[in-house]
């Protein structure tokens, strides 16, 4: 849904509070004893109702809780508006409002517990203008729902220009749009609005506060004899922890923002999530979101969670996020949650044979069924009539019900029981009876206050997605088991033990026999081997083909990609002429943005183009001088050069056969890398000369820079496509360069390696054959304009 959608009937806490001041109708007496009346007024994260007429929201469960602790039964009025809502408190229609500051207008009719929240009111601003407006009291648009009270809050005003709205959504509306510079409404309110649009990541609160104020349990003086009772239980509550969760839950303490280094929990659950002897963590789970993490800039630490720690969710004191959980509409209150990664299929499994037994879900009337603790299929089978559940508290206590014969049947997620029973050897002892019975999301779970890590997670979910390493691991953890498992290689061996004493006790008057057979049997493995090589050779011409009109798609798609990318520097340029000098400091900046960012596309799609050129089939070589290529890939890059400072000095080359349009590129390519990662604090040069000595019939030649180096560690992920080590807002690039340079040496028979150390330079030194089959040629150009 977009903002607007989730912005109705939010928030209209702060005016419930500040309308107050308008009334001063004298306190009536009550009569004493029997329930407490209670006003609702749907005002979230306050008090708000469900779809099902469910009433929930800080001061609803509060009010609640003190009923439940006092033994006083709780009745509610319907109210439409924050006018009535403060009426009846003081005239005595209603005797409790919990979680309420503590108003004039209150006193002279109520008594007040002790607190139960203290509170702040900071000005709220866009998270990407909070250091340009920290300190900055004055000559600011302040959104505002009035009236305002307070002397604090009247000074601001009347040091800034306060923008009238009709409802805290529509204020908060108005600062994402820039129709204000911020806005001065209570914390909880703004918070819970963007957090409901999906918005929190964009929005800041400014210290110091405007004011700070507590919030208490305003009980009416007909029923003041409730007063420490209510203390009390207040006082239980907070003991044992309820109130500070409840606090939590509803925004009233307003989460702390992401930490540098994310901490996230491990419960070992194979093979989702496992905790390896000696602490270290692993599981697809686990491996999934290293690699999400790695793509979004995210730094992680793990640490090992107990199942209580795990079912309580991420939050401040426990850790930042959970490698995945299940979705449900309870937890979205309690958590946040990326896009979903994957549909889990729940499925029946009893052991090999006693499918028909089963029959599916009708047939488990009265059977034994055992479900691992507080998961979809626990909850799943509690709600069906007739099931004997047995509630296990791992997955290997599940399988293991069914395999000793304790229950009947088994519910669990499919690929992962398959995986499991597969580690353990029992594959062959239990089946899935049918379809599954239901499908589970699963997604990373964050506490409040990551919008920024939700945002940058879901910026690069669906393209790993759709990644050969996301592949790459569901196979590892959930793919097709191999034929020759442990118990089939151990049949395998006796029997051929059986066979051996077999043919022992009949080789003295079978020998010629066994003689004829050993000839038939290496005819037919001949036969065989035959076969074999004409399959494989089948194999090979396909992946030839599959290559290539690999290379030729990617080409195709890199060029048809070249012209929208043009058209949108052509309008950025059009619109920044015609109309730039009207657009303030954040508009340029957005146009400034999308150049940069439509620049970085149409190099990534020129790269890409490049990259799929130098994948085809073979063509012949030609006798190429190096020195040539260099100094013409050096001219190329003669503007780069000289913009960056840098140097080049050059030695003699060798000469090779190869392709010099490829090889000038690969000069061309490390040359770039070394002007992209020079080190601002020394001049940048660059070295291209002879490496070091070869094998007869082979070159070498190296290309090396001055440069902020690589930590050894990185040095084989350097040359992988779309690789990067930094920012692109620290060094430029498309993550292909060094791809194409391994391309090409490959092309040539060859190789690239680098040496390099961080902070002390790099060596990228290009092997060759003198005499070599180039394996690759450039695609046939696929329009006149290209």
């Amino acid at each position: 849904m977009t903002l607007l959608h989730q912005l109705p009937r939010l928030m209209l806490a702060g005016t419930i509070c500040l309308l107050a001041l308008s009334w001063h109708a004298p306190p009536q007496a009550r009569e004493t004893g029997g329930p407490l009346t209670a006003a609702f007024v749907p005002v979230p994260p306050f008090a708000q109702q469900g779809p099902d007429g469910a009433r929930s929201g800080f001061l609803i469960e509060l009010t609640e809780l003190i009923g439940a602790e006092t033994g006083v039964a709780i009745r509610y009025l319907d109210l439409k508006t924050s006018r009535e809502f403060i009426r009846r408190q003081i005239d005595g229609g209603t005797q409790i409002i919990a979680g309420v500051a503590r108003l004039p207008p209150l006193e002279a009719s109520n008594v007040f517990s002790s607190p139960v929240a203290s509170e702040t009111l900071r000005l709220t601003v866009l998270s990407r203008r909070a250091a340009a407006l920290a300190g900055r009291r004055s000559g600011l648009r302040i959104g505002i729902v009035p009236p305002a009270a307070g002397s604090a809050v009247q000074d601001l005003l009347a040091a800034n220009s306060p923008v009238e709205f009709a409802t805290p959504e529509a204020a908060v509306m108005n600062l994402l749009t820039g129709g204000v510079d911020a806005v001065l409404m209570p914390e909880p309110v703004v918070f819970s609005i963007a957090r409901n649009a999906q918005v929190d990541a964009r929005i800041s609160f400014l210290d110091p506060p405007v004011r700070a104020f507590g919030r208490y349990v305003a009980l009416h003086k007909s029923r003041a004899d409730l007063l420490p009772a209510v203390n009390a239980a207040l006082a239980r509550m907070e003991a044992d922890g309820r109130l500070p969760a409840l606090r939590q839950k509803y925004f009233l303490d307003i989460p702390e923002p992401a930490p540098g280094v994310l901490t996230a929990g491990v419960y070992h659950n194979p093979p989702y999530q496992t905790v390896e002897p000696g602490g270290r963590f692993s599981g697809f789970a686990v491996e999934v979101l290293r690699g999400l993490a790695d793509r979004a800039g995210l730094m992680l630490e793990f640490k090992q969670i107990s199942l209580a720690e795990r079912q309580a969710g991420p939050g401040p004191g426990r850790y930042d996020l959970l490698p995945e959980l299940r979705i449900t509409g309870e937890r979205r209150g309690m958590m946040d949650f990326t896009l979903p990664l994957e549909q889990v299929p729940v499925s029946l499994f009893t052991r090999t044979g006693e499918t028909e037994d089963v029959a599916g879900l009708e047939g488990l009337s009265l059977r034994r069924v055992a479900a691992l603790r507080g998961s979809p299929a626990h909850e799943f089978a509690a709600d069906r009539q007739g099931m004997l559940l047995l509630a296990e508290d791992t997955a290997d206590a599940v399988l293991d019900s069914l395999l000793q014969g304790r229950v009947d049947a088994i519910l669990a997620p499919a690929a992962a029981t398959r995986a499991l029973a597969r580690k353990r050897g029992a594959e062959d002892r239990i089946e899935a009876a049918g379809l599954p019975v239901l499908s589970v999301a699963r997604a990373p779970a964050l506490r409040f206050g990551l919008g920024s890590v939700r945002d940058r997670l879901n910026a690069v979910i669906p393209g790993y997605l759709a990644s050969s390493e996301f592949a790459w691991l569901r196979e590892k953890y959930f793919g097709p088991p191999a034929f020759w498992t442990r118990p089939r290689r151990l049949a395998a061996a006796a029997a051929a033990g059986v066979v051996i004493l077999a043919l022992a006790g009949f080789l003295v008057w079978q020998h010629q026999r066994q003689r004829q057979q050993a000839y038939e049997r290496q005819a037919r493995e001949l036969e065989m081997e035959q076969t074999h090589g004409r399959q494989l050779s089948a194999m090979v011409n396909r992946l030839e083909t599959t290559s290539r009109q690999l290379a030729e798609f990617t080409y195709a798609m890199s060029h048809d990609l070249k012209a929208p990318a043009q058209t949108i520097r052509a309008l950025l340029a059009e619109l920044r002429a015609t109309s730039g000098r009207r657009l303030d400091g954040d508009g340029q900046e957005i146009l400034d943005d999308l150049d940069r960012t439509n620049a970085r596309m149409a190099r990534l799609v020129e790269d890409l183009r490049v990259y799929a050129r130098s994948v085809d089939e073979k063509r012949p070589a030609v006798p190429v001088d190096l020195n040539r290529e260099a100094e013409a890939a050096a001219a190329d890059a003669a503007a780069e050069i000289a913009a960056a400072g840098s140097v080049i000095k050059t030695a003699p080359l060798p000469a090779v056969d190869g392709n010099p349009e490829q090889l000038r590129t690969l000069f061309r390519q490390l040359i770039s890398n070394a002007v992209a990662y020079r080190d601002p604090a020394r001049g940048s040069m660059i070295q291209i000369g002879r490496g070091p000595a070869a094998p007869a019939g082979w070159v070498s030649f190296t290309v090396r820079d001055n440069g902020i180096g690589i930590e050894p560690e990185y040095h084989d992920r350097i040359f992988g496509l779309f690789k990067r080590l930094h920012r692109h807002s620290d060094h430029q690039g498309s993550g292909i360069g060094l791809t194409l340079c391994r391309r090409i040496a490959a092309n040539h028979g060859g190789s690239i390696e680098v040496e390099s150390q961080k902070g002390a330079g790099s060596a990228f030194t290009v092997t060759l054959p003198e005499k070599a089959e180039i394996r690759s040629h450039e695609i046939q150009r696929l329009s006149d304009g290209d």
